[in-house]
């Protein structure tokens, strides 16, 4: 999983298709949802509702999205609490398999 899959999940939730958000994310269509099929197979969950009509969040993207927000919430909370302190080097994330 990475973050931009993320980003890209909850655009899609904002906009409501996946061409919509793709044109928002300046991204072709293709390689947004391949994208979230990549993510969908890794988590081993369907996030997305899609229809000829838009595209919708399963619970379990709903839940992703709101585990998400929350994330990138306390991240930045971090990114300014490093900043706030006048902090001159680079702060580096990385993660790890969980399974």
């Amino acid at each position: 999983m990475r973050f931009e899959q993320l980003e890209y999940l909850i655009e899609i939730s904002k906009q409501g298709s996946i061409s919509s958000a793709a044109k928002k994310l300046h991204l072709s269509h293709q390689a947004l949802s391949i994208a979230i099929k990549n993510l969908e197979e890794e988590l081993g969950v369907l996030l997305l509702i899609r229809s000829v009509k838009g595209t919708s969040l399963t619970d379990e993207g709903k839940q992703i999205i709101a585990a998400t927000q929350e994330f990138f919430y306390k991240l930045d909370k971090v990114t300014q609490n490093f900043k706030s302190v006048n902090f001159q080097g680079t702060l580096n994330i990385a993660g790890t398999n969980l399974a």
